[in-house]
């Protein structure tokens, strides 16, 4: 389950076929013309799963016939065949994404998605940690076997007056479970880190979701899994909201050294092009980071970096030195990743 979390980050829609097949979709076109099929299973997709999806702003249609004809046709990383296009479209219509209207100069949406890569990256260590610390405590289970959802509702009450969280409650007859979503959210730039516990009475389980993590509890380990939880707000409300801050403390720089440092990037990448032929192209319009496109004189290939501003400051020096040789890197507040050459993004000088 927690694998298949990892690639169901990465998917933009989840197709599914009653509970019973599922195929996770993800669409680029700039590396693709159409639709690939990045997750695929033939297990149940439950609620639980479906929840967590919905809380990572992935979209979970039901396609019935679409869906099986896809899993019975079609292996994961293969694109969808083009007689297949228009109905896809159609869904994918729907994702906000993929609509014809732009982002505004500025717009943090690219940062966002950036920084929530190190958040998750971040969020998996916190949770190995947490489990590795509940499973060391001596904890005595089954004291409240028979009351866990007023257990559960009481003691979460507590963490989330503690620790200043946000917390939606719901019951849902059909499947007959209590739902607690505890959140906390960094505003400006829309970072929700959350926790999703589910308890089932039908089933008489404890399920807890997070972007990077699935776990099950049955209801006679109700306190170990009320000590996880603890172990994973405490952590996450802690050094992840510290990191956060860091991260979004990292883009905020002044107009006038913005133009500064334009003028000055603006100015290696013509001398680079001088001296070591390199065809370059930016896109200044981010408040927040830079990006640049270079491509050595003929190839197929080309490097797309990101840096933010305040990571020029520091490091002028090596950045100069790194526009003349880039390399596949990532680090926080500075990435290169190789790609198939595009030459819209030669065009961009602004």
């Amino acid at each position: 389950m927690n694998q298949c979390l990892t690639q169901l980050r990465n998917c933009d829609v989840i197709l599914k076929n009653g509970s019973d097949e599922f195929l996770g979709l993800c669409y680029n076109p700039e590396f693709c013309d159409a639709p690939v099929i990045l997750l695929k299973g033939n297990w149940n997709f439950d609620y639980c799963l479906t929840k967590l999806a919905e809380r990572m702003g992935i979209l979970c249609v039901e396609k019935k016939i679409l869906v099986r004809l896809l899993y019975l046709n079609f292996e994961e990383k293969e694109p969808i065949p083009e007689k297949y296009w228009e109905e896809i479209a159609s869904i994918y219509s729907r994702l906000e994404k993929f609509s014809k209207s732009t982002d505004e100069a500025g717009d943090p949406s690219k940062l966002n998605k950036d920084v929530v890569s190190q958040i998750c990256s971040l969020e998996e260590e916190i949770s190995r940690k947490a489990i590795n610390k509940c499973e060391e405590k001596n904890i005595c289970n089954g004291i409240h076997r028979g009351n866990v959802v007023e257990y559960f509702s009481m003691e979460l009450q507590e963490l989330v007056e503690q620790y200043e969280l946000q917390i939606n409650t719901l019951y849902n007859p059909a499947f007959k479970t209590y739902e607690f979503y505890l959140s906390s959210n960094k505003e400006k730039f829309n970072i929700d880190i959350w926790q999703l516990i589910i308890i089932s009475k039908a089933e008489q389980k404890i399920l807890i979701g997070t972007r990077t993590l699935f776990k099950q509890y049955d209801y006679m380990d109700s306190e170990s899994a009320l000590a996880f939880i603890k172990d994973l707000v405490i952590a996450y409300n802690i050094e992840l909201k510290r990191n956060t801050e860091t991260f979004s403390e990292e883009i905020e720089i002044s107009p006038r050294f913005r133009d500064i440092i334009q003028s000055s990037i603006t100015a290696m990448l013509e001398l680079n092009y001088n001296e070591n032929n390199f065809e370059y192209g930016y896109d200044f319009d981010n408040l927040y980071y830079v990006e640049i496109y270079l491509r050595k004189s003929h190839k197929d290939k080309m490097y797309e970096i990101h840096f933010t501003y305040k990571e020029f400051i520091r490091y002028s020096d090596i950045v100069r030195a790194f526009l003349r040789k880039p390399t596949k890197m990532y680090k926080k507040n500075f990435w290169c990743k190789e790609r198939k050459y595009n030459k819209k993004y030669f065009s961009l000088k602004h």
